[in-house]
């Protein structure tokens, strides 16, 4: 019976612990200045600070780690939407950083500045065109203004 229910626990901790998560680290005028995690499976969830840290931000920036990452036949963009999937703003790696985007544009701040949320989408498109790898996109997290 013990056994039984140890396999059991064993059995759920594996399969809550193989789900995919990507970790996202938020960086505003270099600074570190949050960080959240998003599973696979979320279609919510992000980060939210208040209207006048986007009003005087210069520079943002995120830094995506996962297991997602470590596949280098992709290609990798940020997409930034609104909240019904119209695209604002798209922006490729950093070259020499594996996982980091410049997202400095100003209709993106100007957007969270007014207190509306944007979406973040990883869009990994195969490095070899001729590659019959399939595209994917991974929601990433929201930011969004109080």
């Amino acid at each position: 019976m013990k056994r039984t229910i140890f396999l059991l626990i064993a059995f759920v901790c594996m399969t809550t612990i193989s789900v995919a998560q990507v970790t996202v680290n938020v960086f505003i005028n270099g600074i570190k200045s949050g960080q959240y995690s998003i599973k696979s499976d979320q279609k919510t969830g992000g980060i939210w600070y208040k209207r006048i840290v986007y009003k005087t931000t210069e520079r943002l920036s995120i830094e995506v780690k996962g297991k997602v990452l470590a596949n280098k036949m992709y290609k990798r963009e940020v997409e930034a939407t609104d909240g019904e999937d119209h695209s604002l703003f798209r922006v490729a790696e950093t070259v020499g950083a594996s996982g980091q985007f410049i997202l400095t544009d100003k209709t993106l701040l100007k957007r969270l500045g007014r207190g509306k949320m944007v979406s973040l989408y990883l869009q990994l498109d195969p490095a070899n065109e001729k590659s019959k790898m399939p595209s994917r996109r991974l929601f990433i997290g929201n930011l969004s203004a109080k």
